[in-house]
């Protein structure tokens, strides 16, 4: 199977590439999410250290302790590296790159290291594109505004940047060109990720109040981070730049805003503001540094209360339900069938619906209601088991699955719900995926006639349109089911 060719993905591909003999290593078992969420434990403590580091190199080690330590118990920061993401990747490889940035890069080696670090951030997210745009342009700023460094690169470093950058994207991208995957890459990594209609206009006028509260906190601390070196002072500046860029250019020009998508701020906004408070006792003449300390741990202690419910809050949401989805679907299927999903979430399994259904997909399904072909495709891929009812599925496809799947515990299932009183005569069902079904109500199988022949359940039922035919007594709801969800105890919700 082959990325992009055979099953979506709007993300570029270097984080799963890389992850993907842990996944082989843990098998087939509904604990998988949280041991790939531990298998990142590592990258959680990297992004750490390299904020130390950053800070390490433009301030002093005292900053960086303090900048690392507000950095690690950040809520958004904690909760979002404690997620299997590829962001989680991306977040290091920026933070390995701001600290290649601000180091003395005069060797070869060096800046091809640096290049090959910013190349693997494009391997890994599009969003990069924001990221490298925002460090160049602050770049460009800091210069213009007179704060050059002394370095003086020659074409051999520009070479060797260019070089490593281009490393990993050519590799990647002859891989999918030899196994013809590098359209359906193009198609859905990037055009896929583009904005449709953007009104940049409009954004950056309902942005107007918050932004220019940033920009006036970003120049204060601006003002306040001054060194006496030069060069230092040029590096300080041009991160500083680039975090009063980065926050605005998502907001105006990212498609969408996520929580993920701003997490390569926050360590760096991390390193000014300590910084910033650190100067407190200086700016106000005061020797001692418990002042500042003092700051800082009450912002500290501010974090840990907002962390402590939300990780309460994580915990309830998320670990139980995707265990137990995960169970239902190793128990009901083998490696051969089809599931519907949003967006992978039955991770196991081959999707019916090829494209994920996640913010921009349900846009473009709702500017083409023809892309909408969830039925088509679930009929034609024989999916016996699909998620549960969710507003995020397109309305046509939706109904369809409301229509001829029921639920049985965390997952739907082929079937048909006749809620109580019971019509009375013959009852009428429509079977779109051909299987052995039984029929059910609350006291176990029902006695009853499938297209004038008595059933022994279970009855293989074709694709198309059959009678069933109960006792008049019979109590209702009835439901006619999959029967691999009663061979393996998956009872109807309903009961």
């Amino acid at each position: 199977m082959t990325a992009y060719k055979d099953l979506f993905d709007n993300h570029t591909p270097l984080f799963h590439i890389l992850y993907a003999p842990i996944y082989g290593l843990f098998g087939e078992t509904p604990d998988i999410v949280f041991l790939m969420r531990l298998s990142t434990i590592p990258l959680y403590l990297a992004a750490i250290y390299l904020t130390y580091a950053i800070a390490k190199e433009l301030f002093d080690k005292r900053i960086g302790l303090y900048a690392a330590a507000l950095t690690a118990i950040y809520p958004r920061f904690f909760l979002i590296m404690a997620e299997f993401r590829a962001d989680d990747l991306w977040l290091v490889l920026w933070l390995t790159s701001c600290l290649l940035y601000v180091k003395n890069r005069d060797k070869i080696e060096t800046n091809y290291i640096f290049g090959f670090v910013v190349g693997a951030m494009f391997c890994v997210s599009m969003k990069s594109i924001l990221l490298i745009a925002c460090l160049v342009g602050a770049s460009s700023a800091s210069y213009v505004l007179g704060y050059r460094t002394e370095n003086n690169h020659k074409a051999r470093d520009i070479v060797a940047f260019v070089s490593g950058l281009a490393t990993l994207p050519v590799v990647l991208l002859s891989y999918l060109a030899s196994h013809d995957a590098l359209g359906h890459f193009i198609n859905q990594a990037i055009l896929h990720n583009a904005p449709t209609h953007p009104d940049y206009l409009k954004r950056l006028i309902s942005a107007a109040p918050y932004l220019s509260v940033y920009l006036i906190l970003a120049a204060v601390a601006w003002k306040a981070n001054h060194s006496p070196s030069r060069q230092q002072t040029s590096r300080r500046t041009t991160l500083l730049i680039w975090l009063t860029f980065f926050i605005p250019g998502i907001y105006i020009f990212w498609p969408w805003m996520t929580a993920q998508t701003t997490i390569p701020a926050i360590p760096i906004a991390a390193i000014f503001f300590t910084s910033a408070i650190s100067q407190i006792p200086a700016r106000l003449n005061y020797r001692s540094v418990s002042l500042s300390a003092v700051a800082l741990i009450i912002a500290a202690l501010f974090e840990v209360s907002a962390l402590i419910p939300n990780l309460s809050a994580q915990s309830d949401k998320n670990a139980k339900p995707e265990n137990d989805l995960l169970k239902a679907v190793l128990s009901l299927t083998d490696k051969s069938d089809k599931v519907f999903d949003l967006k992978g979430e039955t991770i196991f399994r081959q999707r019916a619906y090829f494209p994920v259904l996640e913010t921009i997909t349900r846009e473009n399904v709702q500017r083409n209601p023809e892309l909408d072909t969830i039925a088509e495709d679930v009929v034609a891929q024989k999916a016996v088991v699909a998620i549960p009812d969710a507003p995020r599925i397109p309305p046509r496809g939706r109904q369809f699955l409301n229509d001829h799947y029921v639920q049985v515990g965390p997952v739907r299932v082929p079937g048909k719900t006749w809620p109580a009183p019971l019509p009375t005569g013959l009852l009428k069902v429509e079977i779109v995926i051909p299987g052995e079904y039984g029929l059910v109500n609350a006291n176990g199988l029902v006695k009853a006639s499938i297209d004038g022949v008595t059933a022994d359940w279970p009855v293989y039922l074709s694709q198309g349109e059959h009678t069933v035919f109960v006792a008049p007594n019979t109590s209702g709801p009835l439901v006619l089911v999959w029967n691999r969800a009663l061979e393996h105890d998956y009872l109807p919700s309903i009961f």
